[in-house]
């Protein structure tokens, strides 16, 4: 937001309250990351809803108190500022009602040997501000989640098919094995380890790496037909160790893109 703004709070989805009335509601575009690459510019609109006088919190002991229907508007926006100001310290990541800690130190891995695990707990707090007879409660809850860890997808197919080397994994299409990392698989967001794009996986291709084919330059004199594994070869002088393997599809979902699993890593804060 631009710096000639008031003090605010945003809730992280639709609401944003501020100190005092806005001059412009309508914000300087601002261009934003794709998450299968590229920018695009985005244009925000503020819509004026209505007008809170916060100083009705600050009563005397001879005050009546606030009705219900008064107050609970004046709550929120104290809930959001407190939850706001909470998020935006250092490692922390505000998670529906709640605010955790994302620090790797404070982590505590799940689910598998040591050093080797797929999920993560993460700890913090939920909070919600409540109307008293008195004034304002703050009240605070510890909680904890557990989380995707931010480890290779590989390493987390192994787990799954409960399999101790890569090399021994043979996952075909129509398996039951196939069928399960679809539902594990589809809606993650990962990494690719050889550019560091993100991209939201749709489910696994039909088949492998070396098996799935493609068109290069399309439309264009150096049009040609070529596998999955032999590009990464050619573009990006990689030799995939296990080409066998069926591709992610990523990207948009009328137009997924193959990307190979030993070149993925899932994004950090993402539920298992």
């Amino acid at each position: 937001l631009p710096y000639q703004m008031p003090p605010w709070a945003y809730d992280g989805d639709k609401i944003i309250f501020v100190m005092g009335r806005l001059e412009h509601l309508e914000l300087p575009p601002i261009e934003v990351p794709k998450k299968n690459g590229g920018r695009s510019t985005v244009r925000i609109m503020l819509r004026e809803t209505s007008v809170l006088d916060v100083s009705q919190l600050l009563r005397g002991p001879g005050d009546q108190p606030l009705k219900w229907t008064d107050a609970r508007p004046l709550m929120q926006v104290l809930d959001i500022i407190l939850k706001h100001h909470a998020a935006g310290l250092p490692s922390r990541m505000a998670i529906a009602a709640g605010v955790f800690d994302t620090d790797a130190d404070h982590l505590h891995k799940l689910l598998g040997r040591q050093g080797y695990s797929d999920t993560e707990l993460w700890f913090g707090h939920r909070q919600s501000v409540v109307h008293t007879e008195s004034g304002p409660l703050l009240q605070v809850d510890l909680a904890c989640t557990t989380m995707l860890a931010p480890i290779g997808v590989l390493d987390f197919i192994c787990m799954k098919l409960r399999c101790n080397s890569p090399m021994q994994l043979n996952i075909s299409y129509g398996s039951e094995g196939a069928y399960q990392l679809n539902k594990h698989l589809k809606g993650k967001q990962v990494r690719s380890n050889h550019n560091g794009r993100k991209w939201k996986v749709r489910g696994l291709a039909r088949s492998g790496a070396d098996q799935t084919y493609f068109i290069v330059d399309e439309g264009t004199p150096n049009q040609h037909t070529t596998t999955v594994a032999l590009f990464f070869q050619r573009a990006y002088n990689i030799q995939l160790q296990l080409p066998h393997l069926p591709c992610l599809l990523v990207g948009k979902e009328n137009s997924s893109l193959e990307m190979p699993i030993e070149l993925c890593t899932f994004l950090k804060g993402q539920k298992n």
